[in-house]
């Protein structure tokens, strides 16, 4: 940005804006996914507490992770994340892109049901 550009990556209306930082989804999921564990992961925003939008992981494992352990590793790499859901595959259209509201939907319901 030192010449005054801004370059937006992905689809704008799936950045994830937490307290003022904005996050491309791709751009964790890039991170998350170089852990020995995760196999293939999503990003994508729920709806803090305290009203503040935080981001939350969808992941597909080829190991059993625990989410604090991973929430710290992620947290060394600069990203500070909510939520985490395992599922067996994340849901996508035909042409391969990730249906993030459906994971919203999902967690939302796992945390009603406990």
């Amino acid at each position: 940005m030192d010449d005054g550009l801004l370059v937006l990556e992905g689809r704008s209306s799936e950045v994830i804006n937490s307290g003022g930082v904005k996050r491309a989804p791709e751009l964790v999921e890039e991170i998350v996914n170089t852990h020995p564990a995760v196999v293939e992961s999503a990003t994508f925003g729920e709806p803090g507490a305290d009203g503040i939008e935080e981001i939350a992981l969808a992941i597909v494992v080829r190991e059993t992770v625990q989410t604090k352990a991973l929430q710290s590793w992620c947290a060394s790499r600069g990203l500070k994340i909510g939520s985490i859901i395992t599922v067996e595959t994340l849901p996508k259209t035909e042409l391969g892109k990730i249906q993030r509201s459906s994971l919203l939907a999902r967690l939302l319901k796992q945390a009603g049901s406990n």
